[in-house]
């Protein structure tokens, strides 16, 4: 989620705005071939050829050697003298594409969405204003132009950008639900709609989280969404270890963890590597905490089962200690009543929404119309930007205007708040 301002144009992720228009159809042009010759090589590779589709497959179940037993698709006994080989979750398109769609069938069409839209938003963006009708800017939430908080998942500044999300997206297929002969525990597994509701939580949530101190910035990609994945990978795989559920759990973490801080960490340096990279990490944060909160606060059936709980001691109504249903975090030392963490998990939530939403709505004076950017108010005339509206293209020379009239009411602000008051 990078920062757009004017002033980092030249040296930032979303330096293309402001290329020539020369240099930009003409990369435009080299996008849209590439596209296209690999939509065609695809296209041949999936329909002609059956045959090595299953020799990968034959070819990949060599690596895996757990069993599917007593429903969690996880082996004790695997851990230890067999030692397999871990396979990513992105090996699963290749080993069993159909099996791939069938169990994960959410994020896999999380993933198309973003690849759609980065072809959109890249190839077509002269004509089509997906841009400006997708990315999130906070001053539009005055509009009522909510769907930009789940829309700005699917706009990528650039292609590697959208790789490495792509990457951490799929390589969390495993959260949604298991193919059979891969090696992975089923027993954490979401589901298509928690999955889905997980993950518009997280994107949502990070969103409004984040537009608190960079309400001047604009906000796209998919990373808060892969980071609120992680999250709710922690959580449910941390309950079901605290109750004592799945011990052999332990060591499938020691190959599984690495995937995801693998990922993580390659987001969090190309953050810090970036002029934007602060609202970036900041935004990856909230999508975390998004993503784990949301499972402590709903406890979504994991595997087909009831998160389970331990027995401990809590006060009681009359100030006396009483056995109640615990959630155990990891380990049973980390333990507490299931509606004390339900509760701290959803305060979380709602004062992170509640902050952002009053932010936009309340204390920022910013115009409905967002100094024209935004597509169903239209600016006055009079104000910052002239009353000019943005071109039905939503071109980089429109966005450079409707981000100077934002700075500039924002820096209007900011100065207004520094006066001492007489």
């Amino acid at each position: 989620m990078p920062q757009w301002t004017s002033s980092e144009r030249r040296g930032g992720s979303c330096c293309h705005l402001a290329r020539p228009r020369r240099a930009r159809i003409s990369a435009g042009l080299r996008l849209s071939a590439a596209a296209a010759a690999a939509a065609t090589l695809l296209a041949c590779w999936f329909l002609a050829s059956r045959k090595v589709t299953a020799l990968v497959g034959a070819y990949g179940r060599r690596y895996h050697s757990y069993q599917d037993l007593g429903g969690y698709g996880y082996d004790s006994k695997a851990s230890g003298a067999q030692g397999s080989t871990l396979m990513p979750p992105l090996a699963w398109l290749y080993q069993d594409w159909e099996g791939a769609a069938a169990a994960c069938p959410a994020l896999l069409g999380i993933a198309a969405a973003a690849l759609g839209g980065f072809v959109l938003q890249h190839c077509f963006g002269r004509c089509l204003p997906c841009q400006r009708l997708a990315v999130f800017y906070p001053p539009t939430l005055k509009a009522g132009e909510a769907w930009r908080l789940l829309s700005h998942a699917v706009l990528h500044s650039d292609l590697g950008h959208l790789a490495v999300n792509l990457l951490h997206l799929l390589n969390t297929l495993d959260l949604e639900g298991v193919v059979a002969g891969t090696g992975y525990p089923a027993c954490y597994a979401l589901g298509t709609q928690q999955t889905a509701r997980l993950a518009a939580t997280a994107t949502a949530y990070a969103a409004l989280v984040a537009s608190v101190p960079y309400f001047g910035a604009m906000f796209e990609g998919a990373s808060a969404l892969c980071f609120g994945l992680d999250g709710a990978l922690l959580g449910a795989v941390g309950l079901l270890l605290g109750a004592g559920r799945e011990p052999a759990l332990q060591g499938f973490l020691q190959v599984r963890g690495w995937y995801a801080a693998v990922h993580m960490g390659i987001d969090i340096l190309r953050g810090c590597s970036s002029p934007g990279g602060t609202v970036g990490n900041f935004a990856h944060l909230a999508g975390f905490v998004g993503g784990l909160c949301y499972i402590l606060a709903f406890l979504p059936a994991l595997g087909g089962r009831p998160v389970p709980t331990i027995p401990c001691l809590a006060r009681g109504p009359s100030g006396g200690w009483e056995e109640v249903e615990c959630l155990a975090f990891f380990t049973p030392h980390y333990s507490a009543p299931v509606s004390q963490v339900q509760s701290a998990a959803k305060a979380v939530l709602v004062l992170g929404a509640a902050t952002g939403l009053m932010n936009a709505l309340l204390l920022r004076r910013a115009h409905a119309s967002a100094d024209g950017y935004s597509v169903l108010v239209k600016p006055p005339s009079g104000r910052a930007g002239g009353g000019r509206q943005l071109g039905g293209g939503g071109g980089a020379e429109d966005m450079e205007a409707a981000l100077a009239a934002s700075l500039q009411t924002l820096a209007e602000e900011e100065r207004r708040r520094r006066l001492p008051v007489q």
